[in-house]
């Protein structure tokens, strides 16, 4: 987790501070969620049980960050690959701030990436089971849209205005940042 914020301070340089000081919740144990609750399915908790308490190797090639009221570190790959629910994208929620709830960082991935980049294929033992391979984000940066504002010492950000995110929320201007290297984690 040091690593993450570290790389990120250093990502957002002088935004760093004021985002953190905008938001109430860093959660105590960061984890990749791979299914939500409600989309447990008997394949998906085989394949739960079959995996619980084995080593995976995390890679976080960009931060999704939306002022005031989260970020998240969106993975671009695992290893093995991880069957999650499908066509969502794989990331760390790192804080937020109400009204949003770690929940909308799939929505915030959603506004950002558009169905542009994804990651998986029908699990080969099971159809009903999505496995998240990878995505390059560094390779398809300029496929993503938004403004470019910062590119310099391998760090770009791109610009995305009017995200919607929670409900309550007038709709946001939101940063997608390519990190010079990416971050593995174990």
């Amino acid at each position: 987790f040091q690593d993450l914020q570290t790389t990120l301070s250093r990502a957002l340089v002088a935004q760093v501070e004021e985002l953190q000081n905008k938001c109430d919740l860093v959660p105590r144990l960061l984890h990749v969620t791979t299914f939500y609750h409600t989309e447990f399915s008997a394949a998906s908790l085989q394949e739960t049980a079959r995996i619980d308490g084995s080593t995976a190797t995390v890679v976080v090639e960009a931060i999704a960050v939306a002022p005031g009221c989260l970020a998240c570190a969106l993975v671009s790959r695992t290893e093995p690959p991880a069957a999650m629910s499908q066509g969502k994208m794989p990331h760390v929620t790192l804080w937020t701030r109400p009204p949003c709830e770690p929940v909308h960082s799939n929505k915030l991935l959603q506004a950002l990436l558009q169905g542009k980049l994804h990651g998986g294929a029908a699990a080969d033992t099971n159809e009903e089971l999505w496995k998240f391979h990878g995505i390059d984000v560094a390779a398809n940066w300029g496929l993503l849209g938004g403004i470019e504002v910062h590119h310099s010492g391998g760090v770009r950000v791109l610009r995305f205005n009017d995200v919607h995110l929670a409900p309550a929320r007038q709709p946001a201007t939101a940063y997608l940042v390519l990190l010079p290297e990416p971050l593995l984690i174990q």
